[in-house]
């Protein structure tokens, strides 16, 4: 039989708990992706969008420690790896992550369409 770790109990916890209280939990929709089909969440590239800064990332790995989402993130363009925390109790969360694989689309779609628009990688 197997058994989960307390990581894997309190995300199955915040998990089951955000979609039985989708209003209480509204404020910590921090990621953003078309295809609700994904399945896992590491080594997914991001646009990372903060009040200050917005860049390529990469998400390493993420944790849920008491009131905590710790998001484990690679800068792309830097390669620095930062540990991000997420209070799931600040209604005024600021930062975003945008799949990256929507915003290549996006832009590709821009682009068969006759946009003008830089060569994107």
């Amino acid at each position: 039989m197997e058994t989960r770790n307390d990581n894997e109990n309190n995300m199955l916890e915040l998990i089951d708990n955000m979609a039985s209280m989708p209003e209480k939990y509204k404020h910590i929709k921090i990621f953003m992706g078309r295809n609700i089909n994904d399945i896992g969440y590491t080594n997914l590239q991001f646009l990372m969008v903060t009040p200050n800064c917005f860049g390529k990332v990469r998400l390493d790995d993420l944790a849920c420690e008491n009131d905590h989402i710790i998001l484990h993130i690679t800068d792309l363009q830097t390669n620095l790896s930062v540990t991000v925390g997420v209070d799931l109790n600040n209604e005024t969360q600021t930062t975003l992550f945008v799949n990256w694989n929507d915003v290549q689309k996006m832009v590709y779609d821009e682009i068969l369409n006759g946009s003008t628009i830089l060569e994107f990688e």
